[in-house]
Parts: structure tokens; C-alpha cells; sequence
């Protein structure tokens, strides 16, 4: 079964890819956060890390509505869902902890 979960996190995180906008724009964003960064620190994490939520929960609904989805990719959207929440809680707090 643990095998499985971790099955259903790889998928989730390789269909990613799929749902980024084209080419152009992505470059544009990364070229954005970078300066962000640069200049903000934590404030480019913060928004890099919301980027990749929206993204992978996107991948993670791609599958269908909650009925359809098997045990396995929940627990999995569970798992990759807690660990990015506390990411985003972190930078959020160390953000504005930050704030000049």
C-alpha cells in the first residue's frame, strides 16, 4: 500500500509540467521571482511556493471529483498537500516577521 501512495505522489508531481502556462509566460514568472528574490528575499519564496501549490493542486484535481479518486491518490494529495501547507505557513510567518 505504501508503495502505492508513493506511486500516486510521482504522478501527481510529473503531471505538473502540464498545467504550467506557455513558454513565454513561464519564463517571464521565473525571471519575476528571481528578481523578487533578489531584491525581497522571502517575500519570491513565499510567492514560488504559492505558484507550486496552485500547480500541483491542479494536478492533483486532474484526476476527476472526489468520488472517482482512489484511496491511494488521496492519502497521497493528503501527504503533498500537509507538507506544502507547512511550507507555505512558513514563509508566510518569516515573511511578514521580516517586514520593514
Amino acid at each position: 500500500m505504501l508503495h502505492a501512495i508513493w506511486q500516486e505522489v510521482l504522478d501527481i508531481l510529473s503531471a505538473v509540467p502540464y498545467y504550467l502556462p506557455g513558454t513565454q509566460i513561464t519564463i517571464g514568472i521565473v525571471i519575476f521571482l528571481a528578481i523578487l528574490t533578489y531584491f525581497r528575499g522571502r517575500l519570491g519564496f513565499l510567492l514560488f511556493f504559492i505558484i507550486v501549490t496552485v500547480l500541483i493542486a491542479t494536478s492533483f484535481f486532474s484526476a476527476g471529483d472526489f468520488y472517482s479518486m482512489t484511496f491511494e491518490r488521496v492519502i497521497a494529495g493528503v501527504l503533498l498537500g500537509g507538507v506544502i501547507l507547512f511550507i507555505d505557513l512558513y514563509f508566510l510567518v518569516t515573511t511578514f516577521a521580516d517586514w520593514r
